[in-house]
């Protein structure tokens, strides 16, 4: 009776350890199915754009820009644009209805985009992404940027300030090197004829405003090349390309050489 009660206990063991063994940990199993996400992610222009539109329908900016880097900009300056688009509901995205892949290389790809905002307006957007060390990063594109009036550029001793003149936002930003572009705060404004834009800047750059949507730049004034100059102000004058009425729009500096650049843009009737 002894030998077979310890066969039996035995057999039991035996059989514990074998199922045991077969039995696959959640850490393990959670380790590869992040890996194989991550595969996808990156090799996948589609589900980046996907993901990265799902993100933003979310309200999640931190995880669409852990999907997808904009080009020429820093991370905290992507950041604060998705938070100012969504801060209005007139242009968060409410459905996301195609994302169509055009084409595909070993240096990027395109894509067609289509997605409803708050205001009910349907946007169809190209999508233009290149790879840089291996990932994705998205280019933005441009649209309109015919002038109705050609920017005018005066130089002044001091910055002008008019109490005339409505402070839209200010700014005062350092690029790293040439490329880099910034966005200012986001302003509106009503029966305006053109917007004067005071700077000092250390180096090359241009000027225009601009309402900035996820992937494109629809331009409202003429782009205005500035000349560095570290003794004199520059009060450039920016004319609105139709209507006299804008929103969510933004002062746009791109950078043609690394300097720094402050100023304030008003709003002229």
């Amino acid at each position: 009776m002894k030998r077979d009660f310890i066969k039996k206990t035995s057999l039991l063991v035996a059989t514990l350890a074998i199922c045991t063994s077969l039995i696959p940990t959640s850490t393990t199993y959670a380790a590869v199915k992040e890996t194989t996400s991550a595969s996808i992610t990156i090799s996948n222009p589609k589900e980046i754009v996907t993901n990265y539109l799902q993100a933003i329908k979310s309200h999640d900016v931190d995880k669409a820009v852990s999907i997808l880097r904009e080009d020429g900009i820093t991370e905290a300056q992507q950041k604060k644009d998705l938070k100012d688009l969504l801060k209005n509901s007139d242009t968060q995205i409410t459905s996301i209805k195609d994302v169509t892949l055009k084409n595909e290389t070993s240096t990027g790809a395109t894509l067609n985009v289509t997605f409803q905002c708050g205001d009910g307006s349907v946007i169809q957007n190209p999508v233009n992404l290149e790879k840089d060390n291996g990932k994705y990063k998205f280019k933005r594109m441009t649209i309109n940027e015919a002038p109705i009036k050609k920017a005018t550029t005066n130089h002044k001793n001091n910055l002008l300030k008019s109490d005339s003149q409505t402070e839209l936002t200010n700014w005062d930003y350092s690029a790293e090197h040439s490329g880099m572009v910034y966005y200012s705060d986001t302003f509106s404004a009503q029966n305006i004829d053109h917007f004067t834009a005071n700077i000092w800047s250390g180096g090359n750059v241009s000027l225009s405003v601009v309402d900035k949507g996820y992937f494109n730049d629809t331009y409202l004034t003429e782009i205005e090349s500035i000349s560095g100059n570290y003794d004199k102000s520059q009060s450039v004058d920016l004319y609105i390309n139709s209507g006299s009425s804008v929103r969510n729009a933004q002062l746009k500096i791109t950078y043609n050489q690394g300097c720094r650049t402050y100023g304030e843009i008003y709003a002229l009737s």
